[in-house]
């Protein structure tokens, strides 16, 4: 249940990211991912990266899907699913208040279930949905930098976090 659960929120993701680029495309007329041309395709974009990246509404995959699947692929899961989200707030969505307030959302939203739970792999997942709140809300406000700097500590830190308490169980 819960590998079709993610398997039916990733391809909503992927489609509506297809979706995008083909718009994109036809409105541009060119491959090259940039800025969306129209509030639709800025919309999409705003879909599937905030699927990948666990924006409030579409979060649900990630807190289910980390504390059940075998602790290796929860390390990858972990590492790398989420930050691919991050990179594509970075890369597709202008710095914009909506952004901004979405990740200052899921930074209190995840670091408050964090202390309703009492199973450590949930708590590194709602933590996870935490701290990808605080990249996401650097990205609103135009802190390009600040949000690479923030992925690439949570990486290094959040997979030690994983291999301690795959060490410890």
């Amino acid at each position: 249940r819960i590998g079709l659960r993610f398997l039916l929120i990733h391809l909503v993701a992927g489609l509506s990211m297809l979706f995008a680029i083909l718009l994109q495309y036809s409105a541009t007329g060119t491959m090259t991912i940039g800025l969306p041309a129209t509030p639709l395709i800025t919309v999409l974009f705003v879909v599937a990266v905030g699927t990948k990246s666990a924006f409030l509404p579409v979060h649900v995959w990630l807190p289910f899907t980390y504390p059940n699947v075998s602790p290796y692929a929860t390390l990858f899961l972990a590492m790398l699913t989420t930050k691919v989200g991050v990179i594509g707030v970075l890369r597709l969505l202008p710095p914009m208040e909506f952004v901004a307030y979405m990740g200052g959302a899921m930074a209190i939203y995840g670091g408050l279930l964090a202390l309703a739970q009492s199973r450590m792999r949930q708590i590194m997942a709602y933590l996870i949905i935490s701290g990808l709140g605080f990249m996401v809300a650097a990205a609103g406000v135009g802190g390009t930098e600040a949000a690479l700097l923030h992925m690439f500590h949570h990486m290094l830190y959040k997979s030690l976090l994983f291999m301690v308490i795959l060490i410890s169980v």
